[in-house]
């Protein structure tokens, strides 16, 4: 409550009352770190990021890299606190600018992401990588080869969920030998029945091809052991 004072030093005769709210600081949440993209598509790029504690929303700011036009800013709320989130309408083959803040629930924002140039491509490989695998000792080698792509993702299904897995990236055209599954568990001893891969080829512009289907049947792989006829190794002397 508050009185009234003349100059003279007179309090006036009744008091008012008045609502104060007293509102909570805190910090700003730390700058959004490892934004990358993962997937392109023709006219969008699919972004994601690291969560960042103390967090609301997030502020994804873009524009093309040779224009001084302001930023284009997208919300992101609660549901993607750490993405994937789709960068939408770009113009195949230009060069964006991208950045991201942080903000808590006051409104405070991070400081500005490092920067990160994107770019929609123009189109996805036209055909599914050349693929094919053979069982060797306990491994499965694989070969992939595609005309337009610089690497080859493999995928191997999960039999429990019937999804397929991330194993690796590899060079195209090139080899990969593995003999594990992506849980880490090693295919020779594994309850599998059988291998089912998809190999999808990727370009420069990380756009990837339909997949390319391969099925091996698991009992051709068995624990491999050297002959015992091979004569030891040369020494050089």
């Amino acid at each position: 409550k508050v009185n009234a004072f003349n100059d003279k030093g007179h309090i006036s005769s009744s008091m008012t009352s008045v609502n104060v709210t007293a509102f909570a600081t805190t910090s700003a949440p730390e700058m959004v770190t490892n934004l990358r993209p993962i997937e392109f598509r023709n006219n969008s790029v699919l972004i994601s990021w690291e969560y960042v504690n103390n967090t609301n929303f997030y502020e994804l700011k873009y524009r093309e890299s040779a224009s001084d036009l302001q930023y284009i800013t997208a919300t992101c709320g609660r549901s993607i606190l750490k993405g994937p989130f789709w960068v939408l309408e770009l113009t195949p083959g230009t060069d964006y600018s991208v950045v991201i803040l942080a903000r808590n629930q006051y409104g405070t924002s991070s400081l500005p992401s490092s920067g990160l140039t994107i770019r929609a491509t123009e189109s996805s490989p036209q055909q599914s990588a050349d693929a094919f695998a053979i069982i060797q000792g306990s491994s499965v080698v694989l070969n992939c080869a595609h005309p337009e792509a610089f690497a080859c993702i493999i995928y191997i299904e999960n039999q429990l969920t019937e999804e397929f897995e991330y194993l690796a990236e590899m060079e195209c055209p090139g080899t990969f030998t593995f003999n594990k599954l992506p849980n880490g568990e090693l295919i020779s001893t594994s309850n599998y029945t059988t291998l089912r891969m998809r190999v999808l080829a990727k370009n420069n512009y990380g756009t990837q091809s339909n997949s390319s289907g391969i099925e091996l049947v698991k009992s051709l792989i068995s624990e491999y052991t050297p002959p015992s006829n091979v004569p030891p190794p040369c020494t050089l002397r």
